[in-house]
């Protein structure tokens, strides 16, 4: 909905509801509310505030895949290595709240500056493990298996 609250204000809201099944993780309602105000012709300040909701993927929480992918492993040296990815069932939706705040400044005709900021923020989020990222924490990480040496070293 927008609503004009004066001749120079302007406010928008909106509300989006989701329900996902109780069993992979319920419903999310989630609210977005902005202002837009002109106090002169030439300027106007504008601002939001909203939540979102992600749930995962079927595959992500019970599908499987593996890829050949190129990795360094501190300990075997560069190799090609299957990478077995397996979804979780316990995964939880992904949560965000974002805002942001800017200004529009036209001090001549045909000369416009913009600022804006963004912020967002994440809870639960919904990211792959990285093969290297994982080698490069840990090289003994119980999640990497390795095959037996063909030498037996």
């Amino acid at each position: 909905v927008s609503i004009p609250v004066t001749s120079f204000i302007d406010l928008q809201a909106a509300v989006r509801h989701e329900r996902y099944g109780d069993d992979e993780g319920g419903s999310t309602t989630d609210p977005k509310v902005a202002l837009l105000v002109r106090p002169h012709d030439r300027l106007s300040l504008r601002g939001s505030y909203s939540t979102s909701f992600r749930a995962p993927s079927v595959f992500q929480q019970v599908g499987q895949g593996t890829t050949l992918q190129q990795v360094v492993d501190p300990l075997n040296a560069t190799a090609f290595v299957a990478v077995r990815q397996s979804g979780d069932a316990d995964l939880v939706p992904e949560n965000s709240r974002a805002f942001n705040g800017g200004a529009t400044f036209e001090p001549l005709d045909g000369l416009t500056f913009d600022v804006d900021y963004y912020n967002f923020s994440f809870e639960n989020f919904i990211v792959p493990v990285n093969p290297q990222a994982l080698l490069n924490a840990d090289p003994l990480d119980p999640r990497v298996i390795r095959a037996p040496s063909p030498t037996g070293t």
